[in-house]
């Protein structure tokens, strides 16, 4: 995903975030949720579209208020932790903010297939980061800089 919005030049990667099966049951809190955040920060994605937020419109005596049923984070004020999460929103912020300064500047280009079930594979690289490009992108955005291949970004980025 991170490699479309590179070769595309857009600065910012979203994704869902923190998104639950039925095990979830009021379980994640922001201590184990972000590894998960962490990791998703390492592949690239620079905006979290948080999977839902269940209005509660009762006052405090119907917790733990609506949910969306089994599906999803409970994500919502009536959460035990929601007071207590201020500095975890602001480094998820802060992180997002970060990673969207500058340029990525992969160690290899990737050639995608065209092939139905080849396609967007990840590469077992170590130690290198690639960035993935289909073959039309390639033709009309590619170019050769001083022996290195550049992706032409649209003007002011």
């Amino acid at each position: 995903m991170a490699s479309v919005a590179h070769v595309n030049g857009r600065p910012v990667v979203g994704a869902e975030a923190f998104t639950e099966d039925d095990g979830e049951r009021w379980l994640a809190h922001p201590a184990n949720l972000k590894a998960l955040g962490d990791r998703a920060f390492c592949d690239g994605i620079n905006r979290f579209i948080v999977h839902r937020y269940a209005m509660q419109p009762w006052v405090e005596d119907r917790r733990p208020g609506m949910t969306m049923g089994p599906w999803g984070l409970h994500y919502e004020r009536t959460q035990t932790w929601w007071e207590d999460s201020r500095a975890w929103y602001q480094y998820v912020a802060r992180c997002q903010y970060l990673l969207r300064q500058g340029r990525f500047v992969a160690d290899v280009l990737s050639l995608q297939s065209e092939e139905p079930m080849q396609r967007f594979k990840a590469l077992k690289l170590s130690g290198y980061d690639y960035d993935g490009i289909s073959p039309q992108a390639f033709l009309k955005d590619v170019t050769v800089k001083r022996g290195c291949w550049q992706v032409r970004l649209p003007p002011g980025f």
